[in-house]
């Protein structure tokens, strides 16, 4: 039943099919596309917008750079030896974790294998960064 109904659906499509002409665009279709194409305003969402602005890292940055000039050159250095010894970092070094470790040797090999990978790592962010860069502004 569905065959006969398929061949009679497919014979009418072939007969509208037949009786209709071929239509072709307007001489200046393409530039009216392209116009209204170019006219479409890009959506916020695509847009970077850093999470910290600009002006935001000029404040953290004077932030800190004013902290290390005061570390630097402030007058009494017996203060600064204070704060040092009020803290017990015993909880950091003395643990079970810091002595599983202790006696844990990296073979010169490895050294440089990591240092690679991190130097490599950090050129593939930088890389894809300017990539994604490139391909969100168009």
């Amino acid at each position: 039943m569905k065959e006969n109904e398929n061949k009679y659906v497919e014979a009418f499509t072939d007969k509208v099919l037949k009786d209709t002409k071929l239509e072709s665009p307007s001489f200046d279709f393409t530039d009216a596309v392209m116009s209204q194409v170019e006219a479409i305003q890009y959506s916020k969402a695509t847009r970077y917008k850093p999470l910290i602005s600009k002006p935001v890292w000029v404040v953290i940055s004077i932030g800190f750079l004013s902290f290390v000039a005061y570390l630097l050159f402030q007058k009494n250095t017996k203060s600064s030896s204070e704060w040092f010894t009020n803290i017990d970092f015993s909880l950091i070094f003395d643990n079970a974790l810091a002595k599983l470790f202790s006696n844990l040797q990296f073979s010169n090999i490895f050294v440089y294998a990591m240092l690679l990978f991190a130097i490599m790592l950090c050129v593939q962010i930088s890389w894809l960064k300017n990539y994604f860069d490139k391909r969100l502004s168009v």
